[in-house]
Formats: structure tokens, sequence, C-alpha cells
């Protein structure tokens, strides 16, 4: 069987999840807001374009790597079989059953000033929050005070929105929201438009404009809602936000990335350059110092990102030590130094505890430090790199300190390192005891 470079530069780019979704879609489960299983198999987990089956120790990015790995498929076989899959005409029956989820806005507060407090302490100009607030674009939740940002659709409709706690450091998408209507600031004849990952970072950027005394009352300003990292290591994937806003805006000429400057970001800006050269002028623009232009905005300010210096008691889990107790500052800066990079939150207990570790800590290679595990007792998931437990109950925007009955039980199961070795079964933990520790040293 002979099969062309097209073809394989082709197949390369499905994920494995676009793949199951249409060739087997019953076969997937939702194991979190982000991570996908196998029905047939617990241990498989599909996350952030990349797969990894811990029992068995494999893993990979691609469906073609799935079939190879997994099914046993001839490198060409699998090529053929994927494109042959996802050529098929995605018809509503073949997709994956999903909970429909209804989009509702959080009830809004009479008052606005924790958000405008909030805001022009992030450095955002104040007469631009007022004009948002005033357009209906931004508000104030009533039940914990979280700023919201709305995304509205054609039609004027709220269509997807975002919160940002306003005292700590959680945020997301209110449930149900569509990420192709996320935040933005829209001009319906502008040919540039400027594409941004968070509604903080468009807000500053038109505040830097402002003290520059340029406009940008041309320009449409969008936000992505974050890109993730099958955008970023994907051809010919570009943020929904963006997709939609060019179907519908064909006059657009010239298309500016201002993504943030970590390795996701700057990936996600050559992916989506290479997908819109030739149909658009692309200007691929990054903060002249910072990660994001809200940190550039801060700098230039000459004011220090505005953090609450409360403090946290938390569970600290380094790769091969013994667990800990630790206090922290309840800041956003505190948190990424503690993980070494990027948070993410992570919610695989039965209690309302997060585990809060490196988003890229499996990609960047950082060391296994302690497998998570089912009722049945088998491997769900590996953490790379430190984490530390937290308590996270629904009803709080922050993480808080562990009452002691939480922090008992999970630092009984997180006090040994463990140690992971490749067997004929899989990939096995065994745990360290202090002894041992102290002997392997």
């Amino acid at each position: 069987m002979w099969v062309t470079g097209k073809e394989i530069e082709e197949a390369k780019k499905h994920d494995l999840l676009s793949y199951l979704k249409i060739a087997d879609p019953f076969e997937l489960k939702r194991f979190s807001h982000d991570t996908w299983c196998l029905r047939s198999h617990d241990s498989f987990k599909i996350s952030n374009g990349l797969w990894h089956w811990f029992s068995r120790g494999i893993g990979g990015r691609s469906a073609v790597d799935y079939l190879i790995k997994v099914k046993g498929y001839s490198f060409q076989m699998a090529v053929k079989e994927v494109n042959k899959v996802m050529n098929i005409e995605k018809t509503q029956d073949m997709r994956i059953p999903e909970e429909k989820k209804e989009f509702r806005l959080f009830v809004k507060s009479p008052e606005s000033g924790k958000v405008i407090r909030y805001l022009t302490g992030r450095g955002i100009d104040c007469k631009i929050v007022h004009e948002l607030i005033d357009e209906g674009l931004i508000y104030e939740a009533a039940k914990d005070h979280s700023v919201i940002f709305v995304g509205l659709d054609e039609t004027g409709v709220p269509a997807h929105a975002s919160y940002r706690t306003t005292s700590g450091n959680r945020k997301g998408d209110i449930r149900g929201s569509r990420k192709e209507y996320a935040f933005r600031i829209e001009r319906k004849t502008a040919e540039t438009v400027r594409v941004f990952e968070s509604a903080i970072d468009l807000l500053s950027y038109m505040t830097l404009r402002r003290m520059q005394e340029k406009e940008y009352e041309g320009e449409s300003l969008i936000s992505t809602a974050g890109v993730s990292a099958a955008e970023a290591d994907s051809e010919g994937r570009i943020p929904a936000a963006l997709r939609r806003y060019l179907e519908a805006h064909p006059e657009t000429k010239t298309v500016a990335l201002h993504f943030d400057n970590d390795r996701t970001g700057r990936r996600a800006a050559e992916q989506a350059e290479k997908f819109l050269e030739g149909r658009y002028s692309v200007e691929i623009n990054r903060a002249e110092e910072g990660k994001d232009y809200n940190e550039y905005l801060m700098a230039v300010k000459g004011a220090d990102k505005m953090e609450e210096r409360t403090t946290i008691e938390v569970i600290m889990v380094e790769p091969g030590e013994r667990a800990v107790i630790r206090v922290m500052d309840d800041s956003l800066g505190a948190m990424q130094a503690a993980v070494g990079g990027l948070i993410e939150e992570y919610m695989p207990f039965e209690d309302e505890v997060a585990l809060i570790c490196n988003e890229e800590g499996k990609m960047n290679g950082m060391p296994l430090n302690r497998a998570i595990y089912g009722e049945d007792g088998q491997i769900m998931d590996i953490i790379a790199g430190p984490f530390f437990i937290a308590y996270a109950p629904v009803e709080s925007e922050n993480f808080l300190s562990l009452p002691d009955d939480l922090k008992q039980k999970y630092m009984d199961r997180f006090r040994d390192p463990e140690k992971f070795f490749m067997t004929a079964g899989g990939i096995r933990a065994v745990p360290l005891r202090q002894e041992r520790v102290d002997h392997e040293r």
C-alpha cells in the first residue's frame, strides 16, 4: 500500500479526539472540563490535543499515532483510515452525544463598584470601563461580585460570558458559552481585526492606545477565551472566535494576532499565520514586556499587578519528596512559582478539593510526581511536576485553606513519593517510604 506525502500531511493534522468523535463517538466519555477518557479504558486520557494510556505507558498526539500504537495498524493503513474517516460528512447523527448545556448569564448586581476598582486596579482606563458597563458588555455578578465579560452573537444576543473573580484568581467561561462569540469590540466595516487571548488583554490594548493618543476606533478587537495546545500544535486550526468573525466579515483584509508571549501563544500565532497567509495580511504582535498585554500595561504604568496579599494553607507535593503543609500567598504569581509555570486546576476527587499543577508539566518533560487512582485502584492519571492541594468549595471565588479533616485525608493520600516503572502490564507506581527516600539520596 502506497501513500503520498500529501496524504501523510493531511492525516497528521487530525488529533485523536476529533477522529474518535466521528469514528467511534460512543467510546468517548468526558472526564473533566477539558479531558476525555475511553469507556473501555479509564486510564486512557485525551487532553489538550494529546493522548496517553497510563496503564500501558504509551501516548501520542495524532489519530495516526493512536491507530499504530493501540490498534496495531501499519503506518500506511493508519494514514488511509484517518483520511477516510475525516473526509466523511459529519452529520448530526455521527457526533458524540453531549448533554445540552443551557447558557444563562449570572444575575447582575445593581452596583458596579468592585468591578470598576478591580479593572482600574489592573490598569484599565476608567472611561473605557464605564463605557463598556453602559453598553452591557461588562457587569458585576450579584452573588460573588465577579467581573463578567459578555460576548454577543450576530443578532446582539449574549452567547458567551467569561468570569474573573475580583478578589482571587479563579476564572473561566459560564456554562453553555459558545467560544466563537467570546468578548469583542466589533466595528462592522473594519478591515483590520486584532485578536487577543483574553478580555483583560483586549482592554489593556485599548488603554495603551489611549495613553499613546492613537486611534483604534476603525478596528475590530476580539478575544478568544484562551488558546489550546491543540490550536498551538495543529496546522489548519485557528480559534473559534476568529474563524466565526472572518466568516461574518468578508471585508477583513488584515488579521493582527496579539497572543501571549508563552509557548502556547507563540505556537498558536505561528499556526494561525500559516493558515491565514495568502488570504489576509497577517501580523504577529507581542507585548514588549511581560507575558501578555496586561503585564505590559502595568509595567508601562509602573504599577504592580493587583493581587490580594492573603495567605492560604495548602499541601505542597514535590516529585521525590514527602508532602508538606505550606502557607503561600493567595496570588497568581505565588501559585505559578509553586508549580513552575502556568497553573491548571484539576478536580478528580470526591471532595471540594482542587489539585493545582503546571498545565504544561507533561509536555515540558517535568518529572513524574504522583498518580491519581480510580475507585478500582487503577491509575487514571499521573501528575508531572510539583503541585499543591487547596480547598475549593463551589460557592467560593478563591482557593482556600484546607479544613483539618481534608488536610489529614489528603496528606495521608499524597504523603509518600512514588516511583514509576514500566512493566509488561503498563506503568506501575510504587510508594517510597521515608527510609527508602533517604537511602536513595
